[in-house]
């Protein structure tokens, strides 16, 4: 088992594996299987425990034969910890960036969820290997015993069936139940309304394998090492039923598709998405079409299943026959009609009409109660009405209260979108006091119950409340973030929202906090973080900041983040940090030159510059100064006004003046006092001086002219040739 959980490289391989293995729990005895040494025939019993083997000779001379050394114990943990010896631990499972606690290996986007179902399918096919080679040893609770035995005796009976649709073995259902037909054997309405149920809804199973078989049975290139070091053959489950017409894979082959795959035609981006409509010569349609009796489950079963492959008027069609018999449906099937409302109609104004015609007929005899889930929908299609959708919103929130149903996540964030639509969000605060006090609110029932926290965060964001938001984060945090589904993104708003509105202090808190337990911020986030260091004075945290975006290989895509940094390094530093600010403004300019096809800033050369007069390495400064020239980027003030500074300190005069004419040709300005003050102590001769003065003089007048031209309004010639109406 070690062996082959080594060669299985996904770990979600490794997982589906072990699933599969159903391992007896420690102390458990296993069956006693013959072990054959030197020819002699013995009986062995290994144990979770631990017990040793008990060899028993068929001569006499059985004391003078080799005995079988005594079996290890086994530790009940070792398949675990074989597991746990083939990766590579993680000190956080948060590090994924963009996956839940829940399960950390769930696939992203389209490309990893392939993988995911390789990698699914690998482990599955190994799993069946190491069952087919020591099949003793993983015995199948669901095979052996009583019930079991009975099936492989009379197999086609109403039995064998019941116990092929419990196992969704759907095509071995439908065959089954055509012999069981041409035979004459009964089945009763129920479990035909079960196999109905099978073939509507729950369809062929894996889309992966079926492709895999609609293709010539011809495996991925990434699975086929995979199947050639696990083996390709796998022992079916059913391989010991004697029908071998009944032995072939539950995959549908080509002629008899149950559903039609959706093309790259049929998609308006163009992408090739596999989606499975509704066929109206599937299975689920013949057999509904020759079952002579029908009732209520049978209808439910057949609507449910037209619902969930978009065949959206066929189950209405179905519903109207329904209720030309007579028969009243189940809140399973108004659900699903009010599901199919929303698409059949596209969210027109009357979609909203044909609801309430709809819930009308839930109140005819016999009453059909709604549940959530019912809300749930009637709030959805009220939140696309348009100008109404708040007023609606509210009205059926008063209705959830008269049916005594406790709102879910989904029912707030449906709630909460009614109101943004209107662009006010103020209904936040009366749903975060009613989750506070009513905790159970917050148990998980529908997929969509963890998108509320990232949608309620963004609309604290846009309310500008810090307050709020913390309560929100502390709500969210409850059972390790669980009812999140994208962390990452809510505490990206979060922390976006602290940067503008508390104190550094306050803020440094709350990123370790979080970082790098809980999420990895991303670029933008940075940036504003970068940002509030400037405005508060932080170039220490700052500091830290960008040793964060260097440790977790943040991406930065444009030189803007970059430049942020910088700007937090502007204000006032401690020179005993000023190597640490140098070695990582040089990672800045190195990550600019490899990773980003733009120019560096301006003000990250300025700042090694800066750094380097601060150390006292003015040789340095100029190495640096040199990338405006090779980098073809401008000079800026601060850079020269750092030399500057750097080489009056030295009473270097030739450098100074050197300095000086630099931003006279830039057309930098400075005092004239001050030039004059510094060319008098560092000894410059007068007519060299004199020409300094004269070009910070003439520079100081253009820049006079200037600003007086800038503030200088149109004139009245102008003003005559302007039309009346764009005056």
């Amino acid at each position: 088992i070690t062996g082959t959980l080594r060669k299985l490289q996904p770990l979600h391989a490794k997982l589906m594996l072990l699933r599969c293995l159903r391992l007896p729990a420690g102390g458990q005895s296993l069956p006693r299987r013959p072990v054959q040494c030197c020819g002699r025939v013995g009986y062995c019993t290994v144990s979770g425990s631990g017990e040793t083997e008990d060899v028993t000779a068929n001569d006499s001379d059985s004391l003078l034969a080799p005995r079988i050394p005594f079996a290890p114990k086994r530790d009940p943990d070792a398949v675990l910890k074989a597991l746990s010896s083939t990766v590579t631990p993680v000190d956080s499972l948060m590090l994924m960036r963009g996956r839940s606690p829940a399960d950390p290996l769930s696939p992203l986007n389209r490309g990893q969820h392939m993988n995911y179902l390789r990698a699914e399918v690998a482990g599955k096919m190994a799993a069946q290997h190491v069952i087919k080679h020591w099949p003793k040893l993983f015995p199948d609770p669901t095979v052996d015993g009583p019930p079991e035995k009975k099936i492989v005796e009379d197999y086609h009976s109403e039995l064998a069936l019941k116990f092929l649709v419990e196992k969704r073995r759907t095509n071995r259902s439908r065959l089954l139940f055509k012999k069981l037909q041409e035979k004459g054997i009964p089945v009763c309405l129920e479990t035909q309304n079960k196999l109905l149920n099978l073939l509507a809804y729950y369809g062929v199973g894996n889309p992966f394998v079926e492709r895999r078989s609609l293709a010539s049975a011809k495996k991925p290139p990434e699975l086929q090492s995979a199947f050639a070091e696990v083996g390709d053959s796998a022992p079916d489950e059913m391989a010991s039923l004697p029908s071998a017409e009944l032995q072939n894979s539950d995959v549908e082959d080509e002629n008899t598709p149950q559903r039609r795959v959706k093309t790259a035609a049929d998609s308006k981006s163009g992408a090739n998405k596999e989606v499975r409509l509704w066929r109206l010569d599937n299975f689920a349609e013949k057999m509904f079409d020759e079952m002579k009796e029908k009732d209520v489950d049978t209808y439910e079963a057949m609507i449910c299943g037209a619902v969930k492959y978009e065949g959206y008027k066929r189950a209405f069609e179905l519903y109207e026959e329904m209720r030309e018999k007579g028969l009243q449906a189940t809140v399973a099937t108004y659900n699903s009609l009010l599901y199919a409302i929303m698409y059949l109609e596209n969210f027109e104004p009357k979609t909203w009409d044909r609801a309430k015609e709809l819930v009308g007929f839930m109140s005819q005899d016999p009453p059909v109660h709604p549940d959530i889930t019912t809300m749930n929908h009637l709030l959805r299609i009220a939140s696309k009405t348009g100008a109404s959708s708040r007023e609606l919103a509210v009205q059926l929130m008063k209705e959830l209260a008269y049916f005594n149903l406790e709102p879910s996540l989904y029912t707030f964030l449906l709630l909460l979108d009614s109101y943004l639509d209107q662009l006010d969000g103020s209904i936040l605060y009366e749903i975060v006091d009613y989750i506070e006090q009513n905790r159970e609110v917050m148990a998980l029932e529908h997929r969509h119950d963890i998108l509320f926290f990232q949608v309620a965060m963004g609309a604290a964001k846009s309310l500008q409340d810090v307050h709020l938001s913390k309560r929100l984060k502390t709500l969210a945090m409850m059972d390790n973030w669980l009812r999140v589904r994208n962390v990452s993104y809510l505490g990206s708003e979060y922390l976006a929202l602290l940067a503008d509105k508390v104190d550094i202090e306050t803020l440094k808190e709350e990123y370790h906090s979080l970082i790098p337990k809980v999420l990895i911020p991303m670029e933008w986030v940075y940036g504003l973080l970068f940002r509030a260091c400037e405005m508060n004075g932080s170039p220490e945290f700052a500091l830290e900041l960008w040793n964060d975006v260097m440790k977790f290989r943040v991406g930065t895509n444009s030189a803007h983040t970059i430049a942020r940094f910088c700007g937090a390094l502007s204000t006032k530093i401690d020179p005993m940090l000023a190597e640490s600010y140098i070695l990582a403004l040089e990672q800045a300019l190195k990550k600019v030159h490899m990773h980003i096809n733009e120019s560096p800033p301006p003000i990250l050369i300025s700042q090694l510059v800066r750094m380097s007069y601060l150390v006292g390495n003015l040789d340095k400064a100029w190495v640096y100064y040199s990338y405006f020239e090779r980098m073809n980027v401008p000079p800026t003030f601060l850079a020269l006004s750092s030399l500057l500074k750097g080489h009056y300190v030295r009473f270097d005069g030739g450098k100074i003046v050197e300095v000086m004419e630099i931003m006279i040709s830039k057309s930098m300005v400075l005092p004239l006092g001050y030039v004059k003050e510094i060319l008098w102590k560092v000894g410059v001769d007068t007519r060299k001086g004199n020409e300094l003065m004269d070009g910070f003089s003439a520079n100081w007048e253009r820049r006079e002219q200037r600003y007086s031209n800038d503030r200088q309004p149109f004139g009245g010639e102008q003003l005559k040739q302007t039309e009346p109406e764009q005056d």
